[in-house]
């Protein structure tokens, strides 16, 4: 396990089988935890967590009720890309 911060609370950052929950990720921000699934590429794991870390940071600031939903959705999976095209240009 390790412990993230996101804008200045801890996330313990949980690395699971979520197979069965049909799930590659998911937040939970009342117990301040995510879980990522350990059965998929380590390279989908860093997309997930950084889904997962929007989803924090949204809910944490507050930010997630002023969009919907899908509005939320569309932002973490930006947020998925954005990373990827940072870890390419590394």
């Amino acid at each position: 396990m390790q412990t993230i911060n996101v804008l200045g609370v801890p996330f313990t950052i949980i690395y699971a089988n979520l197979e069965k929950d049909g799930e590659y990720g998911d937040c939970e921000p009342l117990s301040q935890t995510i879980r990522i699934d350990n059965t998929i590429p380590i390279d989908h794991q860093q997309k997930v967590l950084a889904h997962e870390l929007t989803h924090a940071a949204l809910r944490i600031s507050g930010l997630n009720e002023l969009v919907d939903d899908k509005i939320e959705e569309a932002i973490c999976v930006l947020m998925e890309t954005t990373y990827k095209i940072y870890e390419d240009i590394k």
